[in-house]
């Protein structure tokens, strides 16, 4: 496409200069709509930005929402607009499919039988609406009486003060977030991850379970419900800028952009900071130090000479003993950790007194580990979830966890495989060094 073509006025096209501008204008508009529901943050960052336009203060002429123009393209009997409309509104509906087909065996897994359950008529209503929408600028022909027709039933439909798509979104905060009439109700988004988490722990030792399902499960349900609550508001924005009510629009964005907020608030609480970047950052070749939360001492694999054993010891800057590399194997997030000064891995042993002692060997030998989630004994009972949960090391093919013996002479303890709640529980950061 030439600079010409991109820069001219959308009325030689056949769609008219006062929505859109150019071509090119309505095609970014478009791109960024679509880019906008792949994700949740996406969908938020996407609200913003119509509220920041809708606060200039010249009506909607700054307002770049495509999904928004349905209705409007509607009072303006155009056909133009509606061809363009027509691919973002079904490319926002694939995308909300998709999501609920990924989310599927998940919501079947945790027995939720729908993406929420006490608010499913309000879900089901305003994605009724949407695709009512979709199907009405698939016609793309507004001067045709039964879609004039259509048109006004919606309007009236999203618009309705008793059943529209406002007290729709209302209800669905409601449930989510335990406020309003339903307050005696459990706030959907914690019984949610109450029930994702026991699932989660059972299989996080399996080979195929990644530490990042458990953040990632969580965040693709917020996902839908978000994409949800941003059909219900490109339905409002259809309705009002159809009627020309700005200010109510950007009424209505506000409030719902601080609902979202809120709900993207309360599942963060569920959500261990470090199950967000890790193990996956620490398959970046660099060296890293491996310490005990619980008194800051560090992980070193002793010498041939001292029994090979894996101890946990004061830090010595510099030694390489204490200076690890996580290598990824290819299955999932599981990895092998090499020790710097030697080469040597991590590997398991039988040894009395110890049991199962963890050791340092060859290459052959090295022991398939992952990082999952440890139960913090220190966490207040009231604890919210991602503080109730620390790294530890596990085992792959094992029920077992890197634990530690009692101290040898006040400075050493030992490594062995032990149970959950005797794991020992780590920070990991970088050496300071890649030499």
């Amino acid at each position: 496409m030439t600079n010409d073509q991109e820069t001219r006025p959308v009325q030689q096209s056949g769609t008219p200069a006062s929505v859109f501008g150019t071509e090119q204008r309505f095609q970014a508009m478009a791109d960024e709509e679509v880019a906008a529901v792949a994700s949740s943050s996406g969908i938020l960052d996407f609200l913003n930005k119509r509220k920041e336009e809708l606060a200039q203060g010249v009506g909607g002429a700054a307002l770049q929402w495509v999904s928004g123009e349905v209705l409007r393209a509607f009072g303006l009997g155009i056909g133009g607009d509606l061809d363009k409309i027509k691919e973002v509104l079904n490319q926002v509906l694939w995308t909300q499919q998709q999501i609920l087909m990924a989310l599927g065996e998940l919501l079947r897994e945790v027995q939720f039988q729908a993406l929420i359950t006490r608010g499913y008529e309000s879900v089901e209503r305003i994605t009724g609406i949407y695709k009512r929408l979709r199907n009405l600028a698939n016609t793309g022909k507004p001067e045709d009486p039964g879609n004039q027709e259509e048109a006004k039933l919606l309007k009236t439909a999203i618009l309705d003060p008793d059943n529209g798509v406002g007290v729709g979104l209302q209800t669905i905060t409601d449930v989510l977030l335990d406020q309003g009439a339903l307050e005696s109700e459990t706030p959907l988004i914690p019984l949610f991850a109450a029930r994702w988490l026991p699932a989660f722990l059972k299989k996080q030792l399996e080979p195929e379970v990644p530490l990042s399902l458990y953040p990632g499960q969580l965040e693709a349900w917020l996902h839908g419900l978000f994409i949800v609550q941003y059909l219900g508001l490109a339905e409002l924005a259809s309705a009002r800028v159809a009627n020309g009510q700005f200010g109510l629009l950007k009424e209505e964005l506000e409030q719902t952009i601080g609902e979202l907020v809120k709900q993207r608030a309360l599942l963060d609480q569920a959500i261990p900071e470090f199950t967000r970047t890790q193990p996956e950052a620490l398959f970046d070749g660099r060296r890293y130090v491996v310490r005990s939360l619980d008194d800051s001492r560090v992980m070193y694999g002793s010498p041939v000479y001292n029994d090979l054993s894996v101890q946990f010891r004061n830090r010595h800057e510099g030694n390489e003993d204490e200076e690890w590399r996580f290598e990824k194997t290819g299955e999932s997030d599981t990895f092998i950790m090499r020790e710097l000064s030697g080469p040597a891995y991590v590997t398991l042993e039988k040894s009395l007194p110890l049991g199962v002692a963890v050791k340092v060997g060859d290459r052959s030998k090295a022991v398939k580990m992952k990082l999952v989630l440890g139960q913090n004994p220190k966490a207040a009972p009231d604890a919210k979830p991602r503080d109730q949960f620390l790294p530890i090391f596990g085992f792959v093919g094992r029920t077992e966890y890197m634990s530690l013996e009692k101290y040898r002479d006040g400075d050493h303890s030992f490594a062995k495989l032990g149970p959950e709640n005797e794991a020992v529980h780590l920070q990991i950061v970088y050496a300071g060094h890649d030499r």
